[in-house]
């Protein structure tokens, strides 16, 4: 059993060596004079009294985050500064699925690109370090996943949930290389021969509960991760549940089924999607020092 990762040992973020200045709404004045003076930001509390309260999040963190996310120029998308304003994220599905994927694309990197049997085992060592490592990083997860909620739709005439998920993922270097169709999961979820017929690779499953809002077209979503080692045999990982290994085609397609379905039946989130990510060879920037993704997740 052989799974061929397409992430490249190499793949670099190169940082952008240009000056960070805080949104340019008037209310955050107070905030930014805290933020000059003390290098904290306090976390907006969305409420009509627009109180606030101390928080871990550095604010000069959250717009680096912004910034690194619209370099990438993924079309009729952007990330807005400005709509840090609103309640920083207490959930983090995005952040850490996509986190989880990009450490297991490097983990496989090391392996020589592939995932055999006398691999599995060291890899499944490595995820448990992972979620060991990720005790202590609450406030990483959520400085990223409150930036990637600023994403907003620039031209709803485009595919705009696959843009916004390519938005998402180019923090990590990754690109969509392929999705199935969208599942209204009121009435239906993936067949087993829709996931049997997806090649090996690391997929980016996505939930959501559409609005007709203009920019954002979605009240709210979730996340989850899957690494397709072969029919017989994978990996998924939801923040509510960890990771789990999946030794049977059965098994895979019960768990991906069952997750979708929980989805619509507990948040209402009925319309499904699965992404196929693989790396993006073209770096997004052209200037500043380059920096592995191990470095760039050590710092944000």
């Amino acid at each position: 059993m052989t799974v061929q990762a397409s992430f490249k040992a190499n793949t670099h973020y190169i940082e952008p060596k240009t000056n960070f200045a805080p949104p340019s709404s008037s209310s955050l004045l107070g905030i930014i004079k805290k933020y000059f003076l003390t290098g904290e930001i306090t976390q907006v509390v969305a409420d009509h009294q627009d109180n606030i309260k101390e928080g871990k999040v550095r604010l000069s963190t959250l717009i680096k985050i912004v910034d690194i996310l619209n370099h990438a120029y993924i079309e009729g998308i952007q990330f807005n500064h400005n709509t840090l304003l609103c309640r920083p994220s207490t959930k983090s599905c995005s952040a850490k699925s996509l986190d989880f994927l990009a450490y297991s694309f490097e983990k496989i990197v090391e392996y020589g690109n592939h995932l055999n049997m006398n691999l599995l085992d060291q890899f499944k060592k490595s995820i448990r370090n992972w979620k060991q490592q990720n005790k202590d990083r609450l406030g990483v997860f959520r400085a990223r996943q409150t930036a990637f909620n600023t994403v907003e739709i620039t031209n709803p005439k485009i595919d705009h949930s696959k843009q916004k998920i390519a938005g998402l993922s180019s923090f990590h270097g990754f690109k969509i290389s392929g999705s199935t169709k969208e599942y209204n999961l009121k009435n239906e979820l993936p067949s087993e021969k829709d996931l049997v017929s997806l090649p090996k690779g690391f997929y980016f499953l996505r939930c959501i509960n559409p609005t007709n809002k203009r920019r954002k077209l979605e009240y709210f979503g979730h996340s989850m991760a899957w690494i397709k080692v072969s029919n017989q045999h994978g990996f998924f990982y939801d923040t509510n549940s960890g990771c789990d290994e999946l030794n049977s085609r059965k098994a895979q397609v019960h768990r991906i089924q069952k997750a979708f379905s929980d989805c619509n039946q507990k948040w209402n989130t009925y319309l499904g999607r699965i992404y196929k990510l693989e790396s993006n060879t073209k770096t997004p920037y052209t200037l500043g020092e380059k920096r592995t993704i191990n470095k760039i997740h050590s710092r944000l």
